[in-house]
């Protein structure tokens, strides 16, 4: 599939299929992104050249064709009436959200689209194997002849509470008149929606911000690491023990000394009698 888009869309279009995959966030496909086992299935059967805005595709009979339709209408005949029949089935099936109901480790799991509501039971080996009841995923649920697989996944599990403005959404959807949120239709009228809030449900995965500390005064933890050159470690530890309440020399058991009992190192820590958090 990547040979075929590269050959007959042209270099540039993974890159602006993946601008419009990331809600124009990024310019740039990186092959190194966690997210490309998500969106390259997303580019093969959603993804199709804007016939109105501008594209890199200079083939006008390419606009507004997904890469999976077009290969289906070039090679279909060769191709196995199996595969055949998924790459179609593909093309039908939306990316949405859903909730593990039940998961049999190795063999499946059993889901309901947070959207619409439709459940349906999943033959997966290696996804199920880390999922569990409660877990949410965004992805492509693939019916064919009977049986739904799992053609696109998140790799990234959703927690149970990234449910609420998921169905915050569906409220959304299913506030205009006449809106059967069973039809597959309206999941694609809001496919950027929902790409769009996967996106920021999983940007603190993506991008985490780092913790900030404070100590038990409420003052910023600065880790910090000095050195000193000494005269010697008794000299030193005689400066520095009133820094470190409650101990002394012998109470320090991983002291080091020399054949001479001397101290040669030994660690202390910092501390007093008492703070605003903690009076002892």
């Amino acid at each position: 599939m990547m040979r075929f888009v590269a050959e007959a869309y042209g270099a540039e279009a993974v890159d602006e299929a993946w601008a419009e995959f990331m809600v124009w966030e990024e310019d740039e496909f990186d092959p190194e992104s966690p997210l490309g086992a998500l969106f390259l299935p997303w580019m093969y059967h959603c993804w199709a050249p804007d016939s109105v805005a501008e594209t890199s595709v200079e083939d006008a009979s390419l606009h507004g064709r997904t890469p999976t339709s077009e290969l289906l209408a070039r090679r279909g005949a060769r191709i196995d009436p199996v595969q055949s029949r998924y790459l179609a089935a593909c093309l039908d099936a939306p990316f949405t959200f859903h909730e593990i109901l039940r998961c049999d480790r190795g063999h499946g799991f059993r889901t309901r689209d947070v959207i619409t509501g439709e459940e349906h039971e999943v033959l997966e080996r290696s996804a199920s194997a880390m999922m569990q009841a409660g877990d949410i995923l965004f992805g492509q649920l693939v019916p064919i002849d009977g049986i739904v697989l799992l053609e696109a996944c998140s790799p990234f599990v959703l927690r149970p509470v990234d449910k609420i403005p998921i169905v915050e959404l569906r409220k959304r959807i299913a506030s205009g008149p006449g809106r059967d949120l069973f039809a597959r239709d309206l999941l694609r009228e809001w496919a950027v929606e929902l790409r769009e809030l996967y996106l920021d449900l999983v940007a603190e995965i993506l991008d985490p911000t780092p913790p900030v500390l404070y100590n038990t005064d409420g003052e910023l933890i600065l880790p910090q690491r000095v050195i000193f050159d000494i005269d010697g470690a008794e000299t030193a530890f005689a400066a520095l023990e009133h820094l470190a309440v409650g101990e002394t020399e012998e109470d320090l058991n991983d002291a080091e000394r020399g054949e001479d009992g001397k101290l040669v190192r030994v660690r202390l820590d910092w501390r007093r009698a008492g703070n605003r958090m903690h009076a002892s």
